[in-house]
């Protein structure tokens, strides 16, 4: 069965992008896979990388389509904000049944220092966590 999500992309003052993620939207998958993703972004460009190539790199994984607005019966929701300094990142659940946001996952703010390491004291969920150890222990092992 697939595990939906909705990504809602952002600059303060204009009209938001969309992606969707039709497999694994959870946050132990999605929401690892995005902020891994923005952080290898910010690494190259040193810097904030610009919303609209973070979205380019998230649809040429193939994982992501580009969407014109939200798509209904998701189960969970990931909105970036890119501001000048920073991105501030958030996700919760979704009734997929009502489309209503439900129980908050995780949130953060981003900086083009941070990284992996770095930002797992910034993070609240259990899940969040274990997908950056596990990711840490791969490494590791190759």
């Amino acid at each position: 069965m697939a595990t939906r999500a909705n990504i809602k992309l952002k600059n303060l003052g204009e009209e938001p992008l969309y992606l969707y993620r039709h497999w694994d939207g959870f946050l132990e998958e999605t929401g690892f896979d995005l902020l891994k993703t923005l952080l290898d972004c910010n690494r190259l460009v040193k810097g904030i990388v610009p919303m609209k190539d973070f979205r380019n790199t998230l649809i040429s994984k193939k994982d992501y389509k580009a969407v014109n607005e939200e798509m209904g019966g998701t189960e969970f929701f990931y909105e970036f904000t890119f501001m000048k300094n920073g991105v501030h990142f958030w996700s919760c659940e979704v009734d997929w049944m009502s489309d209503a946001l439900g129980k908050f996952l995780e949130g953060t703010y981003i900086t083009k220092d941070d990284n992996l390491e770095n930002i797992v004291e910034h993070l609240h969920s259990k899940e969040m966590k274990e997908a950056i150890a596990n990711h840490h222990q791969a490494r590791i092992a190759v």
